[in-house]
């Protein structure tokens, strides 16, 4: 099929995937601007000795399955220097996993080249785990596939080939993130090539069978109460043209808005639920919420009560809803990924639980390159499906 157009990505996008045999659920870890560009928060390691580089872009036909539509995936191309000076390229995405997260999936269109492909965790002792996920000789084709290669790399430190920083104790300690993907040079040539990813998933398990691995996930929302399955409080509108929350025929949560034509990073759609007692998150673990997103720059949050301490919310950066139709967003609800009112929490403390989800807000962020989000002065709408609560243990 001779050299692949870079076709490397870390999932094209959040969109939902059926759930895989085994009772897992894949979560994508990313998703592709329609323009082309590579994901937001997305960046390659780029020096005079090694250089990186990325976009979005088609997936050659030969190394799909005969008839098969086309696709882009995310191309990664990389550089080496002569050898004895730089042995790997990076790209780097720090992203949180869910903390049930047993596994890492990719699908690969790997240029043929004799270099190897590496996989780099962070966890929540700053400890790198790397592992060796294969090389980037082409698979054979097959029916299913193509020239597509399919890998999945177990979560466990004790596979781990390297790791170096934090604690040191080779004990992974969770939550986990996604540190980066690393080509690794293992021949002299080429020294220069592609990689395509056309996706990469976290593995969970599914929360809709009735005991998941480790401890009974939970379902928090909708009520089973059909006549009130949300328990919608109050729709707070703050700079926004329009704003409203309501169940649907299908059970489902609309939530409707409209921003201002002006630039306004704070313009923000709040929807509260009542002091229902099944609301309650009752230690650490993750919250995965199932939701139909519109194709905007929309970043959601979640908002949870502490009996202590008061209101925590949930980081921005991975809770982007930039993809159209179905797809997950999650928290883990350990620290320090809940902040006060956007103050980070030191690592020592840990939220005193249990804690109550208290809602969800929607805020439009400032209009980047990267994206192409429904335009300011127009209606968006998400559709919140469900919210489960994974406990600790699950992975």
């Amino acid at each position: 099929m001779g050299t692949v157009l870079a076709i490397s990505a870390l999932l094209c996008s959040m969109a939902t995937q059926a759930p895989a045999p085994g009772g897992v659920l894949n979560l994508p870890l990313f998703h592709l601007p329609a323009n082309g560009d590579a994901p937001y928060f997305w960046r390659g390691f780029c020096t005079d000795m090694a250089r990186v580089t990325l976009k979005a872009g088609p997936i050659p036909a030969d190394a799909l399955p005969e008839g098969a539509a086309p696709q882009s995936c995310l191309q990664l191309g990389y550089w080496f220097p002569p050898p004895g000076k730089v042995d790997t390229a990076e790209i780097a995405r720090w992203i949180e996993l869910p903390e049930c997260a047993q596994a890492v999936t990719m699908k690969l269109c790997p240029d043929g080249s004799s270099h190897a492909l590496g996989l780099r965790l962070l966890d929540a002792e700053k400890e790198t785990f790397q592992w060796r996920i294969g090389t980037m000789r082409l698979p054979t084709a097959n029916t299913d596939n193509g020239y597509v290669l399919v890998t999945r790399q177990e979560i466990d430190g004790s596979k781990a080939v390297a790791t170096w920083g934090g604690n040191a104790d080779k004990v992974l300690d969770y939550p986990l993130s996604l540190q980066g993907l690393i080509i690794i040079r293992e021949a002299a040539e080429p020294v220069q090539g592609q990689c395509g990813i056309l996706s990469m998933e976290a593995e969970i398990p599914d929360p809709t069978i009735p005991v998941a691995k480790g401890g009974k996930a939970i379902h928090l929302l909708p009520l089973a109460d059909q006549a009130h399955p949300w328990p919608i409080a109050q729709v707070k509108n703050m700079n926004a043209d329009t704003a409203d929350a309501k169940p649907d025929a299908e059970g489902a949560l609309d939530v409707t808005y409209k921003w201002p034509k002006a630039q306004d990073d704070f313009s923000r759609v709040t929807v509260f639920f009542g002091d229902e007692p099944a609301l309650m998150v009752p230690g650490r673990g993750t919250l995965l919420v199932r939701l139909e997103g519109d194709g905007s720059d929309t970043a959601l949050f979640l908002v949870l009560d502490d009996p202590k301490e008061g209101r925590l919310f949930s980081p921005v950066a991975q809770y982007i809803v930039d993809f159209k139709g179905p797809g997950y967003v999650w928290l883990n609800t350990a620290t320090p990924n809940l902040s006060r009112s956007g103050e980070p929490r030191p690592a020592s403390e840990q939220p005193n639980y249990p804690l109550r989800l208290r809602g969800l807000f929607l805020q439009r962020l400032e209009t980047q390159d990267w994206t192409a989000g429904i335009p300011r002065g127009e209606e968006g709408q998400l559709r919140i499906r469900d919210v489960w609560f994974l406990p600790e243990g699950a992975h």
